[in-house]
């Protein structure tokens, strides 16, 4: 049997590379992000993230992976907590 091995191209460094080089270094890939990581950045409880899902129509929605699994697009998030009201505590 003649069976040709794929061999894949390495780098200098001896690794394998995970994603294809040839694509544009300058196109982000979204970051998807758990509960915690959201809770983390809103500063809030986990009880006060389940009532912003339910009743704040603004907060981003999660997507789905799995039948157990939800995150959150970190872009979805950071836009929304710069969407949230200032405060100004220098005005009547």
């Amino acid at each position: 049997m003649n069976a040709k091995k794929n061999i894949a191209k390495m780098t200098p460094d001896g690794l394998i590379p995970r994603f294809n080089s040839n694509k544009s270094k300058d196109r982000t890939r979204p970051r998807l992000i758990d509960r915690w990581e959201v809770i983390d950045m809103l500063g809030i409880s986990e009880s006060t993230l389940e009532r912003r899902m339910v009743d704040d129509e603004t907060f981003p929605q999660p997507r789905r992976l799995g039948s157990r699994t939800i995150r959150w697009i970190e872009a979805d998030v950071e836009a929304y907590i710069f969407g949230l009201e200032a405060v100004d505590y220098f005005s009547n």
